[in-house]
């Protein structure tokens, strides 16, 4: 005698695992973070690597990881490129000129592959830019992941040098209105002065308001970092 499953029921332990994966990377990203972090994060690469990129992900607060639905997905959430369309975005960010005199990015989409570039510079002379690649592809459940590799260039007062950091992401569907998404954010690195972070974020697609997105993040950044040399 044989009992048919539920596809209902197949659907919420599906949901059931994702968030148990999503807490399981969180608390395995936060250690590995913890014992891998560089001895250092110098603050200038920390903000260029970290402080975000785009027009629509800033204007939301920078709460993109569970959103991460284009070309920006490089940067915010590469498992986000398994549903996005081919797209280019260019943007130019003057939100600090008193601090920063150059602050730009640019990233180009398909289905499942992105890359960006961004690079900033202040007014003492300090720049950094980044080139990105990213894959993201998504399961039979609905569970989508991803990986960025970062390749890092950076003129500073201090230093001078090259190096290399990657990323790692999920997005995972609770329902059809709510989706859970988590970074980790420079997770590996090589000879890059920077910090492992940790971005967990929810967003929630209300049924009455119909293109309307609203997303909440959480962010966990310089992992076991101290100041550098002076």
């Amino acid at each position: 005698m044989t009992k048919d499953i539920n596809p209902k029921s197949q659907i919420k332990c599906f949901r059931c695992l994702a968030l148990g994966i999503l807490c399981l990377l969180g608390i395995w990203g936060l250690g590995f973070g913890v014992l891998s972090s560089a001895s250092y994060a110098d603050p200038f690469i920390d903000s260029v690597l970290k402080d975000g990129m785009g027009v629509r992900s800033l204007g939301m607060g920078g709460a993109f990881v569970s959103v991460a639905d284009d070309s920006d997905a490089v940067y915010y959430n590469p498992s986000g490129l398994s549903t996005a369309s081919t797209q280019y975005i260019k943007s130019y960010m003057d939100f600090n000129t008193d601090q920063y005199a150059l602050n730009d990015s640019y990233s180009l989409s398909t289905r499942q592959a992105g890359i960006a570039y961004w690079n900033r510079a202040d007014k003492t002379g300090q720049r950094a830019g980044v080139t990105a690649i990213s894959f993201g592809t998504m399961g039979d459940n609905g569970i989508s992941w991803g990986i960025t590799h970062k390749n890092v260039a950076w003129d500073l007062s201090s230093s001078v040098g090259r190096g290399w950091s990657a990323d790692a992401g999920l997005k995972a569907p609770f329902s059809n209105e709510i989706t859970a998404g988590i970074l980790l954010q420079d997770l590996v690195k090589n000879d890059v002065p920077a910090s492992t972070t940790i971005r967990l974020g929810l967003c929630a697609i209300p049924v009455s308001a119909k293109n309307t997105k609203i997303a909440i993040e959480g962010e966990f950044r310089d992992l076991k970092s101290t100041s550098g040399a002076t």
